[in-house]
């Protein structure tokens, strides 16, 4: 067995912590600020690691750490992959890429206690410059210069996630410690998770709604973000012709991919509306309202006939907002079948050949159907590698290579009017 070559990391961190509202100096775990200012250092730590092997080791002792939801030992077990995957799994696409640089943001944006109990609201936000792993291969494919990533002088492009944490502490003999960490993303009704919302609620009797304005990002995050992004990249650069839809919804996954446009409302699981929106907006469809004699159903095999919504509500059919019926739409809807394209239609591809704005659907509980969707919106320059964006757990992007990929859908946005890809 070979050796594996390790990349040293060069990590750059800065802990952003913004407390609202009075804080004082404690001892660890004396306070609940310090409580979550502890826990939040660890995750950081562990995903600054070097390579895989170090982060396995620095997570030996640590799992709670890593935990989506730790209310009991099975439920926290069974999450324990939840950092690697979020960091190593997207940012190094599963052993094709490193990270050369990590900036992690960290910030509180409030802290609520009543006698024994207290709930802070934070935002986890890890941005990576990362690079082609020395033994990749180029790809073959002839990929449009302007569908792949933008580039810094050293060759490495800006990836990023963002996680929303309510974080449940108790006092005990005068020691906080923390009961549950409840990732927005999966809370669920359970914890008062309700659409639109950034944080899931805590479900405490007696305690505030969450947090439901999202901070602006530090300047200088904003404008890697921007720099890096297709939109600017189209600005700066000379565009081919080709596939001025694509471009568009790329240009709209960029710019949308964590800061949610304010004309669409947000939902519960909004990885669908937010795919739906990119089709939209780009101009290459049209809503779909005839549902041609078939009701939709959130039932397998979750039929689906028609894609719409009304702007700024969640009146929408199910196409438009879950990723199932997306997922079943986008390969059965009748317009498609009879030639009649007004609406999003394609047909499957490997992941390696998606273009851009292609969709891809993840089927991670292993059930054979789709339960999360993004949509390619960039292309690494050397390995040709697609890069997603997607909401929930927000990734900016991202490679899903080593992901639970159900379908990936090649999308035809050219109609006749552009040809295929």
């Amino acid at each position: 067995m070979k050796k594996k070559i390790l990349v040293i990391l060069t990590v750059s961190i800065f802990m952003m912590v913004l407390f609202v509202g009075k804080s004082a100096a404690y001892s660890p775990n004396e306070s609940p600020e310090q409580l979550v200012n502890e826990l939040f250092r660890k995750r950081t730590y562990l995903a600054s690691s070097k390579d895989m092997s170090e982060f396995r080791t620095r997570e030996k002792g640590n799992e709670n750490l890593l935990s989506n939801v730790f209310i009991n030992p099975r439920l926290g077990k069974q999450s324990t992959t939840e950092l690697r995957k979020w960091i190593y799994g997207a940012a190094e696409g599963f052993g094709k890429f490193n990270i050369v640089k990590l900036i992690p943001l960290i910030r509180i944006y409030r802290l609520d206690q009543k006698d024994d109990t207290a709930v802070a609201y934070v935002e986890q936000f890890f941005m990576y410059k990362v690079k082609p792993d020395k033994n990749a291969k180029r790809t073959t494919r002839n990929i449009p210069e302007d569908w792949l990533v933008p580039v810094d002088k050293n060759g490495a492009w800006t990836a990023a996630t963002v996680n929303y944490y309510t974080v449940i502490m108790k006092k005990d003999e005068n020691i906080w410690k923390i009961e549950k960490l409840i990732d927005a993303d999966i809370g669920g009704t359970e914890y008062s998770l309700k659409i639109g919302l950034l944080f899931a609620g805590c479900g405490i009797k007696g305690f505030p709604n969450p947090p439901t304005e999202q901070l602006p990002l530090p300047e200088e995050i904003n404008e890697e973000l921007i720099k890096s992004s297709m939109g600017y990249k189209h600005i700066t650069e000379k565009s081919t012709v080709q596939s001025p839809y694509r471009r568009e919804a790329a240009n709209y996954a960029d710019s949308y991919w964590n800061n949610y446009n304010p004309s669409y409302a947000t939902f519960q699981n909004d990885c669908a509306n937010f795919v739906s929106q990119c089709f939209y907006e780009s101009g290459g469809w049209s809503m779909d309202w005839n549902n041609n004699g078939v009701p939709e159903s959130t039932n397998p095999p979750y039929p689906s006939q028609e894609w719409h919504i009304v702007k700024g509500t969640l009146n929408s059919s199910y196409s438009w907002c879950r990723a199932d019926n997306m997922d079943y739409y986008i390969e059965n809807n009748i317009d498609y079948k009879t030639g009649q394209i007004i609406s999003p239609c394609g047909w499957t591809e490997t992941y390696d050949n998606a273009a851009l704005a292609d969709v891809i659907t993840l089927d991670q509980n292993g059930e054979g159907t789709a339960d999360h969707v993004g949509i390619v919106a960039a292309f690494e320059y050397y390995t040709g590698t697609p890069l997603v964006d997607a909401h929930n757990n927000n990734q900016y992007h991202t490679s899903w290579a080593g992901y639970p990929i159900l379908h990936s859908w090649r999308m035809d946005y050219e109609l006749e009017n552009y040809g295929a890809g």
